[in-house]
């Protein structure tokens, strides 16, 4: 139930081999080759999730998730807190999807076919990527690492279908989508609108801000480590309400920090933007 999924098509054109006979080559005609090896892609992943696995077994005896909502933390003290807790929270989900794209690309499901060079790709059941969830620049390299294959299924079924003109955006439908799929439970509704809330004020202070640091590779890396953390911390501020799950333990946590990060990225959100009146569709859309 948590993935990651294929389409018909996908799983058709591997039960009957076809995604295994060509490759495109450098003058466009496409020839019949030897079926590629998946003994990289399943070990790289196998070793991934057995690494997870062990992370969380180690973090989740040590830093269980009612630490969280102890009393008496500092508050540096209760955000190293948060982040480890919540990361064994993360990588359990990561060695289900890394063994799970493990054992499809063994027996060849997990094959796409080849890039512009006709190297083998494997991403058909890819449904994590590790680095861009841990260390995303910006909301959207976090939402698009997290559940790829859900992502996806959530982008054609939603928002490339919500109408023009209409009172909810594609980005918000497609929240509220997420939310009723996921449960009833008032921390997963917290969650996710807390991430629309985070996207969107992500994406207007990266247009009000990037381009001041880009004149200089210094300032270039100061901005990337400044937007690794924020976004962090943003996670963390989503993500605690998706495993709390129930609104008086969410709003506990939220309390120990004073509602603060809340109303900030609330208020950020709203910020208007110059040359973006009339076009919000056509943003979001380049955005997602």
């Amino acid at each position: 139930l948590v993935g990651p999924i294929c389409t018909m098509k996908e799983y058709l054109n591997f039960v009957d081999g076809s995604n295994f006979n060509t490759t495109p080559t450098q003058n466009g005609n496409r020839k019949t080759i030897a079926k590629p090896s998946a003994l990289y892609p399943v070990i790289n992943t196998l070793l991934g999730s057995l690494m997870c696995a062990a992370i969380y077994l180690v973090l989740s005896v040590r830093y269980p998730l009612d630490t969280m909502l102890e009393p008496g933390h500092s508050l540096v003290s209760r955000v190293l807190i948060t982040h480890l807790a919540l990361t064994h929270c993360r990588a359990k989900y990561y060695f289900v999807w890394l063994l799970a794209e493990s054992v499809n690309n063994y027996v060849g499901l997990g094959f796409s076919g080849y890039d512009k060079e006709g190297e083998p790709v494997w991403d058909v059941c890819k449904n994590i990527r590790v680095f861009d969830v841990e260390f995303a620049t910006n909301a959207r390299m976090l939402i698009t690492g997290w559940n790829v294959t859900g992502s996806l299924w959530l982008r054609r079924v939603c928002y490339e279908r919500v109408p023009p003109k209409i009172w909810i955006s594609p980005h918000s439908a497609t929240f509220v989508l997420s939310s009723i799929w996921h449960g009833f439970y008032p921390g997963y509704y917290l969650s996710l609108v807390t991430f629309m809330f985070v996207n969107e004020a992500a994406r207007k202070m990266r247009k009000l801000l990037r381009h001041h640091f880009q004149t200089s590779p210094a300032k270039k890396c100061l901005y990337d480590l400044a937007t690794i953390v924020a976004t962090a911390l943003s996670m963390h501020l989503a993500g605690s309400c998706f495993q709390l799950l129930m609104l008086d333990r969410c709003i506990l946590f939220w309390s120990y920090f004073y509602f603060v990060p809340m109303v900030v990225v609330v208020m950020v959100s709203f910020i208007p933007i110059p040359g973006e009146h009339g076009s919000k569709g056509k943003t979001l859309e380049k955005t997602h």
